[in-house]
């Protein structure tokens, strides 16, 4: 914008000095030059601090970065601010091996400083094996079989065993202790002889009344009783599988209470062998799992080699390369606002020179010597001829 402002004043200057505007050339030189001074030490302050940052940045930044050993980078990580003690392994094997997407654990060796395997052998657990050795189970008092159960099934037993026989003998028997239809056919046969119609009649009416309590009151019991014989029939034949599964359940009960009365502390320790055996396995897979993770798995390193690349991208590509860019113009431009400086100078001052020769002429016009000078204020109108008298009018 400076050396703009300047070149506009300059070609203000000639243009002004092809006009009749002669006396503005001069200042307008001047004032030209004092303000190409005044950006010229605005943009060399500019190039100072453009050029301190650059260099600070190339040297506290870029070199270190690109450097193929990274002495620097490993210096100061190895200094107090930082660490305050020697790298385990050189930085340049470290961000190799970051750059090549290895595990953080292989790759920093934290192994020197928290061993992993060591953490991870869980025999070595005080806390485990104790709890291990408190695991036991006692079967000595352990009952399937109470008394209480054992009670109800065979209470259950004895109901499923009911002795029926005697009760369909019982509701087997004869209804009435007389046979009341031998009894009526005889009242009939006696009334049908007698001569006494009378006592004939009456013999008749009464067999025809048993008659009738026999069909009415008679026969639905003895249907009732046939159903009720059905009934128990039909009760002993289904309690019959009943009775087989509860006898075979508490038989089985018995068995196995015994079992484990005789065999129950064998049967803990296996158990609880097999208990263990089983967290041991898990603990392995776990074991196993954490390894191949730490090792392989997602404790990648290839974020710190990204997070260095770009942070030397952006310093010395950028924002080292635009600002060395800038400096480097803002030079030229100070070259040619130096440049311009004295021309406008010395400009100014042929100018100065031409304006005094101007002024020492004398004030009269210079005329060439084949024209005449004309006086305006002594032109009149010339005086008319004569009238003549020997003109003819036409």
């Amino acid at each position: 914008m400076g050396v703009l402002l300047v070149w506009i004043l300059l070609m203000g200057a000639l243009i002004c000095h092809c006009g009749s505007a002669k006396g503005k050339i001069r200042p307008t030189l001047l004032c030209g030059a004092v303000v190409s001074c005044l950006v010229s030490i605005g943009l060399w302050g500019v190039v100072i601090g453009a050029l301190g940052i650059s260099t600070h940045t190339e040297m506290l930044v870029c070199r270190p970065l690109e450097d193929p050993n990274y002495r620097t980078l490993e210096t100061i990580l190895e200094s107090k601010l930082f660490l305050g003690q020697p790298l385990s392994m050189p930085l340049k094997e470290l961000l190799q091996k970051c750059e090549q997407n290895e595990a953080v654990y292989p790759a920093f060796p934290l192994g020197k400083t928290t061993n992993l395997e060591q953490l991870a052998d869980y025999w070595m657990w005080p806390g485990l094996s104790k709890a291990f050795s408190l695991l036991k189970v006692d079967l000595k008092g352990f009952k399937i079989l109470t008394r209480s159960l054992e009670g109800k099934l065979e209470s259950l037993l004895y109901a499923c065993r009911p002795n029926l026989t005697e009760h369909k003998i019982m509701i087997r028997g004869p209804i009435l202790n007389q046979d009341m239809t031998t009894m009526t056919n005889q009242i009939h046969n006696v009334g049908d002889q007698l001569a006494d119609r009378r006592s004939s009649k009456a013999f008749v009416g009464i067999s025809a009344a048993m008659h009738s309590l026999i069909v009415k009151k008679v026969r639905p019991l003895m249907e009732i009783q046939d159903n009720l014989i059905d009934q128990l029939t039909t009760l002993e034949m289904q309690l019959e599988p009943f009775y087989r599964k509860a006898n075979q359940t508490l038989v089985h009960l018995r068995a196995i209470q015994s079992y484990i009365d005789d065999q129950g502390d064998v049967i803990a320790q296996m158990k609880t062998k097999t208990y263990v055996e089983r967290l041991t396995g898990y603990l392995d897979q776990w074991r196993t799992h954490v390894f191949n993770e730490m090792r392989a798995g997602v404790t990648k390193c290839r974020p710190l080699w990204d997070i260095a690349n770009s942070i030397k991208l952006l310093m010395c590509q950028h924002v080292l390369g635009p600002l060395n860019g800038c400096w480097f113009v803002t030079v030229l431009c100070i070259l040619v606002m130096m440049l311009s400086t004295p021309v406008a100078h010395t400009l100014a001052a042929v100018y100065r020179r031409d304006s005094k020769k101007i002024d020492d002429f004398p004030s009269g016009i210079i005329t060439p010597p084949d024209t005449q000078s004309i006086n305006r204020d002594t032109w009149r109108t010339p005086v008319p001829p004569p009238p003549q008298g020997n003109w003819v009018t036409i």
